[in-house]
């Protein structure tokens, strides 16, 4: 069977989108152009398991980086996390606060990729004030 070369070459120009977004031909890595986030931090009831991200403040700090991000209250219920720290790697300390509910702390370690930061989920199982 013989294959012309205007098939092979429409059968790269085809393939290129997938080869490019993993590896080209000779086996290295073509990395995208996306940041990708750190941190994607869910924020849930602990009792009910429900996302309570509404009326929300996520604060994310290290030794050299802080964000802080808010959602309102009420939120579509198509939000269900907070995506933050773009392509940064690290040890992260992380603090959910909502009215009605205590304070909840937690942390991470985001590892370098290849090409993009491996981003970690969290959920943040925040419990209602005075409960136990």
């Amino acid at each position: 069977m013989r294959i012309h070369s205007g098939a092979v070459a429409k059968a790269m120009f085809l393939t290129w989108p997938l080869l490019s977004a993993c590896e080209t031909i000779t086996g290295a890595t073509a990395c995208t152009t996306e940041a990708r986030p750190a941190l994607v931090v869910e924020v849930r009831d602990s009792v009910s398991g429900q996302s309570v991200i509404g009326g929300t403040t996520l604060v994310v700090s290290s030794r050299t980086y802080q964000e802080q991000q808010s959602y309102p209250d009420p939120t579509p219920a198509s939000v269900t996390a907070y995506y933050v720290a773009h392509e940064r790697k690290g040890f992260f300390q992380i603090t959910v606060r909502k009215p009605g509910y205590a304070d909840w702390h937690g942390a991470a370690l985001v590892r370098p990729g290849e090409c993009h930061v491996q981003t970690e989920r969290v959920v943040a199982k925040v419990q209602r004030a005075g409960a136990t």
